[in-house]
């Protein structure tokens, strides 16, 4: 496998706010409401007491593997060098899921796995083996 591409999302609004975030953190973020609740993606009102005041927390980086499948054609093409690779619906311990790609054997992952969430330059989240 080759080295696993980074390439910035070219996000706006709250999601570009979010990859900020995650790179200050080091890690994953989620938003945090005034009233506790966590939410991602990131929304500018809470769905449960409708408040716009919130924070990015940082989360637990490591999580379970809740379903994955295996990708073997690029949607991109700066993927095509790493196919194929896994995309993880990754559950941390807050209880939050996220879509991630899997920098690792994408044949060698099983739901219930632990991976450890990791981000890079730009804030992109992504799972490896918790190992």
């Amino acid at each position: 496998m080759s080295a696993w591409p980074e390439v910035d999302p070219g996000a706006a609004g709250l999601h570009a706010a979010w990859y900020t975030a995650n790179v200050a953190a080091h890690c994953i973020t989620s938003q945090r409401c005034e009233c506790g609740t966590l939410r991602a993606p990131a929304r500018y009102r809470c769905a449960v007491c409708g408040s716009d005041e919130w924070e990015f927390v940082p989360l637990t980086p490591t999580g379970v593997v809740r379903s994955w499948t295996i990708t073997r054609r690029p949607l991109h093409f700066a993927f095509a060098e790493v196919l194929p690779y896994a995309l993880l619906v990754v559950e941390v311990a807050e209880g939050l899921r996220f879509l991630l790609h899997y920098r690792g054997d994408a044949e060698s992952v099983s739901i219930g796995d632990r991976v450890t969430i990791d981000v890079d330059r730009f804030g992109l989240p992504f799972a490896k083996c918790a190992d």
